[in-house]
């Protein structure tokens, strides 16, 4: 589970990074994120019923998503994460390097 420090829990600063954060897309995954004035990645990821109707494909995407994004913790981004389909048949490691491009 992520710590609690690096979620994206408030429903303002969410609602801020998906309207007017920067958008990315590739193909497991699309990313919004903005800078925050904390220095600390804070983490949302968003993993719809129209993923997979399975709870345990769900909860996957999601730890695949944290353990991807853990390792930038310093980099002072509010990130939201929308992983696709494709997202649970790549391994951890593309995940993590795409995530790294995209935010570094």
């Amino acid at each position: 589970m992520l710590p609690r420090k690096f979620r994206l829990n408030d429903p303002i600063a969410f609602r801020m990074c998906r309207r007017t954060g920067k958008k990315h897309e590739t193909s497991v995954m699309t990313v919004f994120f903005q800078t925050n004035n904390i220095h600390v990645l804070r983490l949302g990821v968003v993993v719809s019923k129209k993923f997979s109707l399975k709870a345990t494909d769900r909860n996957r995407a999601r730890r695949l998503c944290h353990a991807a994004a853990l390792p930038l913790k310093d980099c002072g981004l509010d990130v939201i994460i929308i992983p696709k389909k494709e997202l649970l048949r790549v391994s951890s490691q593309k995940i993590q390097e795409e995530l790294r491009a995209i935010l570094t």
